[in-house]
Order: structure tokens, then C-alpha cells, then sequence
């Protein structure tokens, strides 16, 4: 039984400070019907009823805890802090008849100032008040009821305390910052005070970020989504047509035979000779360039093909030298070699023949 009390007495708090008072209200009279004696609940419920204005069940419900303990104290505030607004209450709500006899209004004169400690404890009840529209998150009734104090005692370091913690709720940090100066300027001591700056401070700095935070999502989701969707369209190709189209490799061969030995032009059998391959490109780059020569061997010549890779770069060009060697028994003879540049694919870039003649002994 007592776990059903407890579970509608905290879901009754959870309900008042979510602002939803009705719901509130069952729950803490459903935990009253179970146990009359739980003086929270009576308390809670008074709570609840004062912030719908309802003044009369307000009292009877603080009173119905003070029955059960009268040194209650947070009743025993709470009756303090509403006993002038009641009063007020009831005074708008008398309607006065014909035969009212009009009070007579004292003449200037005659009125007398409030002594000391009548302005002390309307001030202290002006700030009991405050409290408990603060904490029941009244906030517009709160903020008044503190500024009504600090009229009356600009000294009171409490009051802009507290007035401070009420622009802290509505997130007024700039007159929350300024409220907490003047009670800590009042009470430099003032330990609240000193913790309340700096959850003004965390504050400000949480909601700068958060404040950055959607300036950057608000630039950089569109353009997340704009990089994206050029992606997707460059590699469906819908931006060829507006690229310039790359032109394809333009390679050329010259082929010269150097004799720098005898100079004739000829092979001379026994001779070392080079076949000097130049390759220009006029083209777009290509890489990983290969030289093939054909046929691979010819009787009575024999010559090495490099075995490097060429890069021929657009308006570039690269030299290669063939050794070649006559044997010293070779017959005088005429032949040709094709030679042809591939790509990596072996696709053929370019080709020429080149014709050699042998000169025996």
C-alpha cells in the first residue's frame, strides 16, 4: 500500500513540475485517499491549488497539513506567504450595496506611515510570496513580487538574488548576469550568489554553442546535400558535356640509325650500331608507355629491348637507343623492323618501319 502511495505522490511532482496542475491533483488526492496522515501531499496539493488561484482550497489543504503537524513548516510558510493575497482577493470580490455607507477616507494629514517592522514584514511576506510563485514556476508573478521588494529596500541582497534565479528560468541571462552583480556587489560573502553566477555563465556559454551549432547545420547541410548531389551527377556523367573532352594521345616515332664507328649508314658485321628511337607526343599524357619491336630476332642481328615503361607527356617527348650487333659471319642483306609504341592496355599508339641494311666482310 505504502509503494501505491509513494508511486502517486511522485508522479503528482513530476505532473506539477511539468506545469500539467490537474493531473497533479488526482494523483496527489489518490495518494490522500490511501493514507490521510501524508502531510507532503496535503502540502503539494495546497501548491497545486494556488497556482489555479484557488486561494480558499489552497489554505484548507496547507491547514489539513498543519492539523496533522503544526510545527509543519513549509505549511506554516506557505499560509504566511498568501494571507495578503487572499485578503486582496476577498476585498475585489465585496460588492457594496446602496445602503454601503461610503468609508470615510482620513484626511492627509491624519494618515500615519507604517513603522519599521510593519515594513520589514510586509517585505518578508512580499518575498515568501515570490518564493513560492518561483518555485511553482510563476514566473511573471515571481519576477514582480521581487521587484516590489527591491523598490522598497534596494539593499537586499536576497531579493536581486532571487530575482536573478527567476530571469535564470525564462532564460533572461543578460538581466539574470546584472541581478547577481548587484547582490553579490551588496554581499560579496554571499555563497548563492557566487554559485548562481556561475551557472549564468555555464548557461550562456551552453546556449552560444547550441547557437553555433545551428549556424553550422543551417550552412552545412545544404551544402553536404549540394556536394552530394554533384557527386552523384558528375559520375552519372551530367557534366561531360560541359567539361572540355580530353584529347587523345598524338604520338609520333622517328627512327635513326647512329654508326658512330664507320659512318656509312650500314651495319658493318662485327659492328656495334644504335637504332635511336625519338617518341613525341602532341597528345594528352599517357603513361606506362611501352616499345615493341618486330620481328624479335632477325639471323646474323641481334639487339636488346629496354624494358622500361615511359610516361610521354602531352607536347613532350622521350629517347631511346637500341643496341644492335652484326655477327662476324652475317651475309650482306636488307632488312626491316617494325616498331610500335603501346599503352598499357597494348593498345597501339603509334607504328613505323624502319629498314636496315647488313654488310658482311
Amino acid at each position: 500500500m505504502n509503494d501505491i502511495v509513494n508511486a502517486h505522490y511522485t508522479l503528482g511532482k513530476a505532473a506539477l513540475e511539468d506545469g500539467q496542475v490537474d493531473q497533479a491533483i488526482t494523483h496527489f488526492e489518490a495518494s490522500l485517499k490511501l493514507d490521510p496522515e501524508f502531510i507532503d501531499a496535503h502540502h503539494a496539493l495546497a501548491l497545486c491549488y494556488f497556482s489555479q488561484h484557488k486561494l480558499r482550497e489552497a489554505k484548507d489543504a496547507a491547514q489539513a497539513a498543519l492539523k496533522l503537524d503544526p510545527t509543519y513548516e513549509p505549511a506554516l510558510s506557505f499560509l504566511q506567504a498568501i494571507e495578503p493575497q487572499e485578503a486582496r482577493t476577498a476585498a475585489e470580490k465585496q460588492i457594496p450595496t446602496e445602503n454601503t455607507e461610503q468609508p470615510v477616507r482620513p484626511v492627509p494629514s491624519q494618515q500615519t506611515k507604517p513603522s519599521v517592522d510593519e515594513t520589514e514584514l510586509d517585505t518578508h511576506k512580499e518575498m515568501e510570496r515570490g518564493l513560492v510563485f518561483l518555485n511553482n514556476k510563476q514566473y511573471p508573478q515571481a519576477e514582480a513580487l521581487f521587484k516590489r521588494v527591491i523598490k522598497t529596500n534596494p539593499q537586499d541582497a536576497p531579493a536581486h538574488y532571487h530575482l536573478a534565479q527567476t530571469y535564470l528560468e525564462i532564460d533572461a541571462l543578460n538581466d539574470a548576469q546584472k541581478e547577481v552583480d548587484t547582490a553579490l556587489r551588496l554581499s560579496p560573502q554571499y555563497q548563492p550568489a557566487h554559485q548562481l553566477r556561475d551557472a549564468i555563465l555555464f548557461v550562456a556559454k551552453r546556449n552560444k554553442q547550441k547557437q553555433l551549432q545551428k549556424k553550422l547545420k543551417r550552412y552545412l547541410i545544404p551544402f553536404a546535400i549540394v556536394v552530394t548531389l554533384v557527386f552523384i551527377a558528375f559520375n552519372l556523367g551530367f557534366f561531360r558535356s560541359l567539361l572540355p573532352e580530353k584529347s587523345p594521345p598524338d604520338v609520333a616515332i622517328d627512327a635513326i640509325l647512329e654508326d658512330p664507328e664507320n659512318k656509312n649508314g650500314l651495319i658493318d658485321a662485327g659492328e656495334l650500331v644504335r637504332l635511336k628511337l625519338t617518341l613525341t607526343n602532341s597528345g594528352s599524357t599517357v603513361k606506362n608507355v611501352k616499345v615493341r619491336l618486330s620481328p624479335k630476332s632477325i639471323g646474323g642481328l641481334r639487339y636488346d629491348l629496354p624494358d622500361r615503361q615511359l610516361t610521354l607527356r602531352k607536347n613532350g617527348f622521350e629517347t631511346l637507343r637500341i643496341p644492335m650487333t652484326a655477327d662476324q659471319q652475317a651475309r650482306t642483306q636488307k632488312i626491316t623492323i617494325q616498331i610500335e609504341v603501346l599503352d598499357k592496355s597494348l593498345v597501339v599508339l603509334a607504328t613505323t618501319s624502319v629498314h636496315l641494311h647488313i654488310k658482311s666482310k
